[in-house]
């Protein structure tokens, strides 16, 4: 098991992203509303990148993201940043883009991934859902 964050709760999101092609392929969507496949996903120093020939999308870690990778990605086509914290927007770190930054709330992302995919325990949970 390598440890590339010091916090576990974002190795454990980087995990999860790295193994579930659904996770990514719902991050892209609640970025953009459109769909995208083939994604592969790099931890950075400060956040974890979600990426594939069409799209980027950064999900902000620690501060620091703004003197570093944003320099390196903000010319990219299609490049997003989202965080999981509404605190991050307010953040004076990150008030020159305070308006790029995109929240999206960590459960309305996995009942997103739980909309893509397709197998009978999944359906059956949407199913309890709609009751």
């Amino acid at each position: 098991m390598n440890l590339f964050y010091e916090r576990m709760e974002h190795n454990e999101l980087l995990w999860s992203f790295e193994t579930n092609q659904t996770l990514c392929k719902s991050l892209a969507y609640m970025t953009t509303f459109k769909e995208y496949d083939n994604f592969k996903v790099e931890p950075k120093k400060h956040s974890i990148e979600v990426f594939n020939d069409q799209i980027t999308v950064s999900l902000l870690l620690y501060v620091g993201f703004e003197n570093e990778e944003y320099v390196a990605n903000c010319n990219l086509k299609n490049f997003h940043i989202v965080s999981f914290q509404k605190v991050t927007k307010e953040m004076i770190e990150f008030k020159m883009f305070e308006n790029e930054i995109k929240y999206i709330n960590s459960k309305a992302l996995f009942f997103t991934a739980l909309s893509f995919t397709e197998n009978d325990l999944c359906d059956s949970m949407k199913t309890l859902l709609d009751i």
